[in-house]
């Protein structure tokens, strides 16, 4: 899947791993700068981006995202979560994740819109 940031990045997403799913975020240039590894269908797993390690977690429609100090990182409930395949799921994940990290505050008013 492609992915286009608002600053002109362009992003891939890989799927990996044979016994567990694993999702590769990719630059323009093939560098690795994300990956998600789901558990249990997707209900929990790990996210990496720009170095920095989280968690999720759905249950009832709403996915949290903590960080290693198990603090509350983000959280989101969407209706249909069940319908999303692993790709949106991950790109969800990874965007959410850049937004509350503070990655858009050159552009405010995408912030805002986007939290």
């Amino acid at each position: 899947m492609r992915l286009t940031a608002a600053d002109k990045r362009l992003f891939f997403l890989e799927r990996t791993g044979v016994f567990q799913t694993r999702i590769l975020l990719k630059t323009e240039y093939s560098v690795v700068v994300g990956e998600t590894h789901f558990i249990k269908n997707w209900s929990q797993g790990f996210l990496e981006l720009d170095g920095n390690k989280f968690k999720f977690i759905v249950k009832n429609k709403q996915l949290s995202v903590f960080d290693r100090q198990k603090q509350l990182v983000a959280e989101c409930t969407m209706e249909d979560l069940g319908k999303v395949d692993v790709y949106e799921f991950s790109a969800l994940l990874f965007g959410l994740v850049r937004i509350t990290q503070g990655h858009f505050k050159s552009k405010p008013e995408l912030a805002e819109v986007l939290a």
